[in-house]
């Protein structure tokens, strides 16, 4: 669930559904992801959204692990864009899961499998990584969701009674 502009966005992962209500509950709008995404009815029950987030222009912001992608969606149902490739090396998605967008317009994406976070600019090329597994500070253990806060803070999910990871974002 997500709250933005005196709206709810409630995400059906599973479903690739997601509903707008107003404060009061009245249904305003829905997005079928699947359906905008063409993906065929029998990919449809192995298909879900692993992390969903909103940017500040109200673009949805997701990834599907099992495509190895990550997507951005206007608030009015178009695919803006779509970044992601399959693979273990550096700016590659094995198994992808939270996105956001940083006040600098880069993409933040965690990577499950190898445990880091990955930043890709406004034009979607790979930057840089960070996190690794460990139990070291700054390492992650099976990051799962980011969202990015005030004052240039970055804020990781993680298992392993873990909890949250705090980084500071720079622009450099």
């Amino acid at each position: 669930m997500f709250y933005r502009d005196g709206k709810f966005l409630f995400l059906s992962s599973s479903g690739m559904r997601v509903v707008v209500t107003d404060r009061s509950g009245a249904f305003l709008k829905g997005y079928d992801l699947a359906d905008i995404l063409e993906i065929p009815e029998k990919d449809r029950p192995d298909t879900e959204i692993f992390g969903f987030n909103l940017d500040t222009e109200g673009n949805m912001l997701f990834t599907v692990a099992t495509l190895f992608k990550a997507y951005v969606v206007s608030p009015d149902g178009k695919v803006t864009a779509s970044f992601g490739k399959a693979g273990s090396a550096p700016g590659l998605f094995g198994v992808v899961s939270g996105i956001a967008k940083d006040d600098q317009g880069n993409y933040l994406v965690v990577e499950r499998l190898r445990s880091v976070v990955m930043v890709f600019d406004k034009e979607f090329r790979f930057l840089l990584e960070f996190g690794y597994r460990g139990g070291k500070p700054g390492n992650l253990i099976r990051p799962n969701e980011v969202a990015v806060g005030n004052s240039g803070k970055l804020f990781v999910t993680q298992v392993m009674n873990r909890g949250v990871s705090v980084f500071s974002v720079t622009s450099n």
